[in-house]
């Protein structure tokens, strides 16, 4: 038996098309035009989809019309079922080749996300699976997943002030951790048990944006020892970038312990240790609920249990 009910059975497709398009354009005639209609069929539509939902989603003013604060939360969901009917239309064309559009941050794209995809493709040996990845800062990331472009992310679980774009109907599950360290060329000799602070803050600088989750991190590491985080000198959200310049140039950055320890023989880097400790960062891998059941989500998730098991 379905969950919907009867009134809801009987929208269209283009139907729930409507509230997105008058968040769009803020005009009924505009709307009309756009679908090839007149307007008074437009009128009648959005007539049907508030008697459908039970509520006005939408309010006219002088301006012209704009959606109610309800009709904002409706059409969040709209649009993210429209992503997920046209991603169910392209497997249907092509079952034997899945897509699934995965997100990353830089510092699970390091090392965590290529052992998954490594683990991911053994078992799928048999089957042609695409993936697209786009790498982004975390807060970027959860707003792509809730909107519907992505099917899955992974990544740090966003700050306290950024808790709410985890969103309702989300799956989040921890896959690993990682612990940001100091990293600076062996020439500066700059290592140390005890590195002092203030040495370290006078250095020149590689650091992330400012809207990154590590650059808060740095800040309250020099706050511990009653400084003011350095400035940089060269901002960069690409930790391998980071790392190949600070080796080059000489200067101070901060990247992930696993991949500062694979790449310091190779780039002649050195980790900085420092009385101050740095704590470690979970990753996690989000997914709508409504993905749970697809079989290239349960693939990668058993990829990232593999992994944090070993």
């Amino acid at each position: 038996m379905s969950d919907l009910p009867a009134r809801l059975q009987k929208l269209r497709v283009r139907d729930l098309l409507l509230l997105e398009y008058i968040a769009q354009s803020g005009s009924l005639q505009r709307v009309a035009e756009r679908l090839h209609v007149t307007q008074p069929a437009v009128t009648m539509a959005l007539q049907a989809l508030e008697d459908a939902f039970g509520a006005a989603l939408v309010q006219r003013g002088r301006r012209g019309v704009t959606l109610t604060t309800l009709g904002e939360s409706v059409l969040r969901r709209v649009t993210v079922g429209r992503k997920e009917l046209a991603q169910a239309y392209a497997l249907a064309s092509n079952p034997a080749a899945p897509h699934l559009r995965l997100g990353s941050s830089p510092i699970a794209s390091l090392r965590l996300l290529p052992a998954a995809l490594a683990k991911l493709y053994r078992q799928a040996s048999h089957e042609e699976i695409r993936i697209s990845v786009t790498e982004s800062a975390v807060p970027a990331l959860w707003e792509m997943l809730n909107q519907g472009d992505l099917d899955a992310i992974v990544c740090p679980m966003p700050n306290a002030a950024q808790l709410d774009l985890t969103g309702p109907g989300m799956r989040v599950e921890t896959v690993g951790a990682e612990r940001m360290v100091l990293v600076a060329s062996r020439a500066r000799a700059l290592g140390g048990a005890h590195t002092d602070m203030a040495t370290l803050a006078a250095q020149r600088w590689i650091l992330p944006p400012k809207g990154s989750l590590a650059y808060p991190v740095l800040a309250e590491w020099f706050a511990q020892s009653g400084l003011p985080p350095p400035l940089p000198t060269i901002t960069s959200a690409s930790f391998q970038t980071s790392l190949a310049i600070a080796a080059k140039v000489g200067m101070v950055t901060l990247a992930p312990e696993s991949v500062a320890r694979d790449l310091a023989d190779a780039l002649d880097l050195e980790v900085i240790e420092t009385e101050n400790e740095w704590r470690q960062t979970p990753l996690v891998l989000a997914y709508r609920v409504t993905s749970e059941c697809q079989d290239i989500i349960a693939m990668l998730r058993s990829g990232f249990a593999s992994n944090t098991s070993e």
